[in-house]
């Protein structure tokens, strides 16, 4: 996790359990660390909201008010919090609703300062581990968790299927390994695109 994606796996465990125990009610958190004011019609339950009322208050605010040099502190962090749930909720540790997020990250963002203390590496290897398990039952037709990192895993093992790596620049030396295949992923190249060659050279395949 850390060498593929720069996601650190030491220091604090993230842990859910504990964080639905601390906070009450989450729509009114969200409005308190984010200026996000969410309708009960756009909530699923008590703790999960559609995930475009999130990145359209962000298009909106970013539209009306854009972040810049002179932007005060406290309306940078608030931005930043919504970007963060968005890629804690929606990528590192999606779900199978396709278009919901949970606000329990939330309680990991305050104070945003401490977001990089936890082990966030850990975790999401963890959810992944639990999802492909939970796919592997019978009967289930979807999967969530970070796929990104079982398709770099397949890249980087099984040959047919890599994509082209792009040629090396000064900077990629302090990138996660990960961003030497996807710098230049395009239509011809990724996956969703391509799923019969793949599948094609997938059946190719012999134990050799």
């Amino acid at each position: 996790m850390q060498v593929l994606f720069g996601l650190r796996i030491d220091d604090d465990v993230v842990y859910m359990q504990d964080a639905a125990r601390r906070i009450r009610p989450w729509r009114t958190l969200l409005e308190t660390l984010t200026g996000c004011a969410i309708a009960p019609a756009n909530m699923d339950g008590a703790s999960r909201v559609r995930i475009h009322t999130i990145t359209g208050y962000l298009r909106d605010q970013l539209q009306v008010d854009p972040i810049g040099d002179a932007t005060p502190v406290e309306r940078v962090e608030k931005i930043s919090r919504l970007y963060m749930l968005v890629i804690l909720g929606g990528i590192l540790f999606s779900n199978t609703s396709g278009n919901l997020i949970s606000l329990q990250y939330l309680v990991f963002l305050d104070p945003i300062h401490d977001v990089g203390k936890y082990s966030w590496g850990s975790a999401v290897l963890a959810y992944l581990y639990r999802a492909l398990c939970r796919t592997s039952i019978d009967n289930v037709i979807d999967i969530c968790g970070f796929i990104p990192l079982l398709q770099v895993w397949c890249w980087e093992r099984i040959l047919h299927v890599q994509p082209s790596a792009h040629l090396p620049h000064d900077g990629d030396v302090l990138l996660p390994y990960a961003r030497r295949l996807t710098h230049e992923i395009d239509r011809d190249t990724e996956s969703h695109h391509v799923l019969i060659p793949i599948r094609d050279q997938l059946d190719c395949m012999t134990k050799d």
